[in-house]
């Protein structure tokens, strides 16, 4: 943005028609740009403009509700206060508020508002006939549950607002309008608990969105790594999602949601581990069949990033810890594998994230044969030609596995991620290695902070809180908000 374009922006509007219209002119680049449009209207003798964004709004409204109804005025304007007359006598729209800076009239046309300058008014009218085509509310598709509600966030701020005020109906319910970027500004709303959202860990979001300086934030994910706490740890911080219900819920426990325009994800914080862990449809089932998914997916986290290691460390440094039957059958498999362990297993490892990258690239009708040739051809083939042995395939397979039970998508790679970095440590060092890898991964995860909150809360340091970590139980029981007001520490 130039200079000349940032001095405009903080202009004010001037009351003289030719004079603003040639600032909104130029902030809009118009005539080069075709989608602008300025309207002008006779209004009992006084001029007015309605300035709008072609496809952005919703043209019915701009016709009936502001042209019409100009045209229409039964009185003279009165020479002060027009853009107050304007609001209460003329224009027939519900949502309008008048604004006295072109930079903020520029961002409501940039959002799909109406903006109407009137010869002699200090203010311009912003009214909002927003009408840009919009996805509809539909099934969440990568948080599909068996158990609980259907619905997934969708494009558009204000649908994801409206969903989460459906789900959690509070008068306590507050709502933070923010823009973030300089050149192309996002809108954020920032959703939290009047009396139970914690407020040191709001004040911390607040700050940290006014700092960002970016040109442009592309969506939900890019802020999220401009505001989460430690950037360079390969942990999420924050719990993404696309369920209105998981979200409300997060409000229930003192949490707080953020949502940006054109993004079907909210971001949920401060976050633990064990948020990380947990499914929507677990509050739904009985608290035994939560329990026992959650202790499903800790295990398959646990087999995920461990079980490679522990087989490269055995087979490689510890062949006597290994029983003689079973080391019979491994040294069987591997009799005619011309590769030494550790380059099967990379190689194994690169093929399973070849076919799941293929899979989510290639076209949906073929995307399923593309799984099919990869789990049974790839792999039958590539053990009958002693390529490959058998029993790395299986290791493979159940690590993948583990990984896909996870519930978010993030946490997913994160486990891709450490497995492979503690196979390079069991190469290198036996099991030596898989314990220094598991010590220097749980340090880590301890140091993190998510919003002033220790990632491991509430075990480590322990808080009070809820029976509702890798165990769930009774619904009865689950009384404290853990990232409540009520249980802060500083």
């Amino acid at each position: 943005m130039t200079e000349e374009m940032a001095r405009l922006r903080r202009e004010a509007v001037s009351g003289k028609m030719e004079k603003d219209r040639a600032a909104l002119e130029t902030l809009f680049h118009f005539p080069e740009n075709q989608d602008i449009q300025l309207r002008e209207i006779q209004c009992q003798g006084s001029r007015v403009c309605a300035v709008f964004m072609d496809g952005m709004v919703r043209s019915s409204q701009v016709d009936d509700f502001i042209v019409r109804a100009v045209q229409r005025a039964g009185a003279p304007m009165p020479e002060e206060g027009r853009g107050k007359y304007l609001i209460t006598q003329v224009l027939n729209v519900a949502q309008a508020q008048a604004e006295a800076e072109l930079g903020k009239i520029c961002d409501g046309v940039l959002g799909g508002m109406t903006a109407v300058l009137a010869e002699g008014a200090d203010t311009a009218v912003l009214l909002d006939t927003r009408g840009f085509e919009k996805r509809g509310v539909e099934k969440a598709g990568n948080e599909s549950v068996v158990l609980g509600a259907q619905e997934g966030f969708t494009e558009s701020i204000r649908t994801n607002l409206t969903l989460l005020r459906r789900y959690y109906q509070s008068a306590d319910l507050v709502t933070e309008m923010l823009s973030v970027g300089t050149e192309a500004p996002l809108k954020v709303a920032v959703v939290s608990v009047e009396g139970i959202t914690n407020p040191r860990a709001l004040e911390i979001l607040r700050k940290r969105l006014r700092k960002i300086r970016c040109g442009a934030v592309h969506g939900i994910g890019q802020l999220q790594q401009l505001i989460e706490d430690s950037p360079w740890a390969l942990v999420p911080q924050m719990l993404m999602t696309e369920r209105p219900d998981r979200a409300a819920a997060a409000l229930s426990d003192g949490q707080f949601v953020v949502v940006a325009d054109c993004s079907p994800y909210a971001l949920i914080a401060p976050c633990s581990f064990f948020s990380l862990l947990q499914a929507s449809d677990d509050a739904f089932s009985r608290w035994q069949y939560g329990s026992y998914m959650r202790v499903v997916r800790f295990l398959g986290m646990l087999i995920s990033l461990l079980l490679p290691g522990l087989y490269l460390a055995l087979t490689e440094y510890h062949t006597f810890l290994i029983p003689v039957s079973l080391l019979t059958t491994i040294a069987e498999t591997r009799a005619n594998v011309p590769f030494p362990v550790y380059f099967e297993m990379l190689l194994m490892e690169l093929s399973f994230f070849m076919i799941n990258e293929a899979n989510l690239r290639i076209p949906g009708q073929i995307g399923t044969s593309v799984g099919i040739i990869g789990a049974l051809v790839l792999g039958q083939t590539a053990a009958e030609a002693s390529i490959i042995s058998p029993i790395l395939i299986i290791i493979i397979a159940i690590s993948g596995l583990g990984c896909y039970c996870m519930p978010g998508h993030s946490f997913t790679i994160m486990l891709i991620l450490y497995r492979l970095g503690i196979e390079a440590l069991c190469l290198a060092l036996g099991l030596y290695g898989l314990c220094l890898a598991v010590a220097l991964i749980v340090c880590q995860v301890c140091s993190l902070q998510s919003f002033g909150w220790d990632f491991m809360t509430p075990l480590a340091p322990h808080r009070p809180h809820n029976p509702d970590l890798i165990v769930r139980l009774p619904a009865f029981l689950q009384r404290k908000k853990v990232y409540a007001r009520q249980g802060e520490k500083t």
